[in-house]
């Protein structure tokens, strides 16, 4: 039981992230920064060169450092559309 009780609680972090007021463009640099340094690593990767600060991608293997990289891209292209829709809360254009 301790160690679970040690653990960060995802659910508090997600909900203090998602209740953060952030503008459009903040997030949308978000999106891109993912989407390039995931794209960055995994071409590095094919050339045998890796970015310091991404070393620790692949302390669990090459194949989940690799899925880790596919993630950050799929994330930053998600966070980007998400962040550039016109989302006014759920209402239904009338037809």
């Amino acid at each position: 039981m301790a160690l679970y009780e040690s653990r960060p609680k995802i659910h508090i972090l997600i909900h203090i992230l998602i209740h953060i007021p952030m503008n459009k463009p903040i997030v949308t640099f978000i999106g891109f920064l993912l989407l390039i340094l995931g794209m960055l690593n995994l071409t590095l990767v094919l050339v045998g060169v890796q970015l310091a600060p991404f070393v620790f991608l692949d302390f669990f293997g090459r194949g989940i450092g690799f899925l880790i990289k596919l993630l950050m891209i799929i994330f930053g292209i998600a966070i980007i559309v998400v962040s550039r829709s016109a989302f006014d809360g759920g209402t239904m254009p009338e037809q």
